[in-house]
């Protein structure tokens, strides 16, 4: 049953009903196998049984007039609140819930490698300035150089063992 019409399948039709067969050969396939496509939204305009339980599938009638479509809506909604209070079916994510997880660790990765990126050009741009600065001072550029290394390990160290 389809709550919205696909032409390709439908072909503007209320019901379409495909029979397995042998491309080849043209045989139908041995059991009874089929897939039939209904037209939810196309029977729900009928003014009939089939066209009230169409409207109670699709939502947009939450009272059933008829017996038979009462019945078929209690059986309905009995057997989605069983399945809702299932213990495997609670703990399950729903889609939404399984496509927002995706997304915050899509997000924490791309905010890690930003983070990563943003720091490590931090980093660099302080020890030029601090190399330049002890140079301008008097020390040599390759104790300018031991000096920043030393103060970055000893910096690293203590956020390594002390993170935020």
């Amino acid at each position: 049953m389809l709550a919205s019409d696909a032409e390709s399948v439908l072909q503007e039709e209320t019901f379409m009903n495909y029979i397995l067969k042998d491309e080849a050969t043209n045989k139908a396939f041995p059991n009874s196998s089929n897939i039939m496509f209904i037209s939810l939204t196309k029977l729900s305009q009928q003014k009939n049984l089939a066209g009230e339980l169409a409207l109670f599938l699709l939502g947009k009638l939450a009272t059933p007039q008829s017996d038979e479509v009462k019945r078929i809506a209690k059986t309905f909604n009995t057997s989605f609140e069983l399945f809702k209070d299932d213990k495997e079916v609670k703990n399950a994510m729903t889609i939404a819930e399984k496509h927002r997880n995706e997304g915050w660790v899509d997000g924490k990765e791309v905010g890690v490698a930003e983070g990563i990126q943003t720091g490590a050009s931090k980093g660099v741009n302080a020890g030029t300035s601090k190399m330049l600065e002890l140079i301008k001072s008097g020390l040599s550029p390759d104790e300018a150089f031991r000096k920043v290394n030393d103060e970055s390990t000893t910096l690293v160290t203590a956020l390594v063992q002390s993170p935020a």
